[in-house]
């Protein structure tokens, strides 16, 4: 009897205008192209490149949410892959021995662990010195309303006037960011087992 008036109750439902239902539910949320499991965040509508909807953290939420700016993101992140592609460079350059002419720069030691101490301070100073001027320009250019992040005019080979569509310069751009990325890991890698081991990334091969 118990278990008759159980699963009576259990079966019966009132009209479906009396049911609460949840709001979240009506809603469609976009899954993440990088990760389908997970929610693609609001701010990553796919507009940028390189834009997979990769942000399991939700950096992008909070940092909209707090009224910041996606497109200074996209500027750090632009120029961070920039540095780190030149520093992957100079790392394996280095590491198989080219040098700059000259007894002092052929004095200072292949690893970078070990050479950015050997560096003199007249070099340091010319360094820090080329880098405020640069970041000074730069400033100026990254706040403007119509400012494109990574675009401060300097092309001198003039390769974005032999693009021939705007297609053509977006499959540009998602390479530089996608090669930047590499780099960034890349070199936080070679920084750990040269820490690790005390060898290059060329030296560890043989």
């Amino acid at each position: 009897m118990l278990a008759t008036v159980a699963l009576a109750s259990l079966s019966f439902s009132g009209p479906a205008g009396l049911r609460p239902t949840s709001a979240r539910a009506n809603v469609q949320m976009a899954k993440s192209q990088s990760m389908p499991f997970m929610e693609c965040p609001p701010a990553l509508d796919g507009s940028m490149a390189g834009d997979v909807g990769f942000d399991p953290w939700g950096f992008s939420t909070t940092l909209t949410e707090l009224g910041g700016d996606l497109k200074y993101v996209r500027e750090a992140e632009i120029t961070h892959g920039r540095v780190a592609m030149l520093a992957a460079a100079g790392f394996l350059a280095t590491d198989i021995g080219l040098r700059i002419p000259g007894p002092v720069y052929g004095a200072v030691s292949s690893r970078a662990l070990e050479a950015q101490f050997q560096v003199p301070m007249e070099a340091w100073a010319q360094i820090g010195i080329s880098v405020a001027i640069s970041e000074g320009i730069r400033s100026q250019n990254v706040f403007k309303e119509d400012h494109v992040p990574g675009d401060h005019g300097f092309d001198p080979l003039g390769f974005k006037a032999k693009m021939k569509s705007d297609e053509e310069y977006k499959t540009m751009q998602l390479k530089e960011i996608k090669n930047g990325r590499l780099a960034m890991l890349a070199v936080a890698g070679m920084f750990a087992q040269q820490l690790v081991t005390g060898k290059g990334p060329i030296e560890q091969l043989f």
